[in-house]
C-alpha cells in the first residue's frame, strides 16, 4: 500500500514546516478530536502516544493526569505542540521521529492516538502496525481520519480528488478496513463525523494472538 515514489523523510519535513504557520487555522476539527479521545477512555495517569502530533491540537483535550509522548517528522510542528503543552499544563514529551516507524517501547502505552495521520502517510499499514507495536496488550487506538467506502473502487470523483490532494498533504482512497487487517489491529468501532459525514472516528485494538 505504500506510494510507489514516496518523497524522503526530509523532504515531507519541510513540506510540514512550511504548513505549521497555518495549520491550526485550517484544521481544528476540536469536536471530532474530543469524540475520538472520548471512545479511546484515557484515564488519570495512564500513558498515551501520539503519532503524527502536528502542533499539538490534541493536548489540551486529554484528561488531567494523563502522560503523553508525541512524536512527528516536522521540527517546526513539534515545536508548537510543546509551546501548546506549557500554555495548557499537559504531561508532554516530544520527540522528532517518523509515525510509520518510531524508536517508541513495544507495549509500553495505555492508548495510542492516531488524528489526521493514518491518510497522510505513505504508509498508512505502517502507521498502523507502529500502533499496534507500542499499545500494551488490550490497549487502545484512537483514530480520526478520511477514509473511502469499504468494499467497493474508488468512485472516479475520488480519485480526481486523490491526484491533487496526494501530492499537496493527504490520500483520500485509503479503505480503514483494509489498512487495520493488513497492520494487525481490528476496528471496534467507527463513526462518521461532520463535515458532510466525510471523516470517520474509529477505535482500534490489536488483533489477539491464538
Amino acid at each position: 500500500m505504500p506510494a510507489a515514489h514516496a518523497p524522503e523523510p526530509g523532504t515531507i519535513a519541510r513540506r510540514w514546516d512550511r504548513y505549521a504557520p497555518v495549520y491550526d487555522r485550517l484544521v481544528g476539527l476540536t469536536a471530532q478530536r474530543r469524540r475520538s479521545l472520548a471512545l479511546a477512555e484515557l484515564r488519570t495517569d495512564e500513558r498515551v502516544a501520539i503519532l503524527g502530533v502536528g502542533s499539538g491540537l490534541d493536548l489540551p483535550l486529554l484528561p488531567d493526569g494523563v502522560q503523553a509522548t508525541g512524536v512527528d517528522l516536522s521540527p517546526a510542528m513539534l515545536h508548537r505542540a510543546r509551546q501548546r503543552a506549557q500554555t495548557v499544563g499537559a504531561a508532554f514529551e516530544g520527540r522528532l521521529g517518523n509515525a510509520e516507524g518510531s524508536d517508541l517501547p513495544a507495549g509500553a502505552y495505555d492508548a495510542v492516538v492516531l488524528h489526521l495521520i493514518v491518510a497522510v502517510a505513505y504508509d498508512p499499514v505502517a502507521v498502523v502496525r507502529e500502533a499496534v507495536r507500542i499499545v500494551r496488550p488490550g490497549g487502545r487506538i484512537a483514530l480520526l481520519d478520511k477514509f473511502a467506502p469499504e468494499g467497493r473502487p474508488p468512485s472516479w470523483a475520488r480519485r480526481a480528488v486523490e491526484a491533487v490532494a496526494r501530492p499537496l498533504a493527504t490520500s483520500v482512497t485509503v479503505r480503514l478496513g483494509e489498512v487495520a487487517r493488513a497492520a494487525g489491529a481490528r476496528v471496534v468501532h467507527r463513526e462518521s463525523a461532520p463535515p458532510l459525514g466525510l471523516l470517520t472516528i474509529a477505535r482500534l485494538e490489536p488483533e489477539v494472538a491464538t
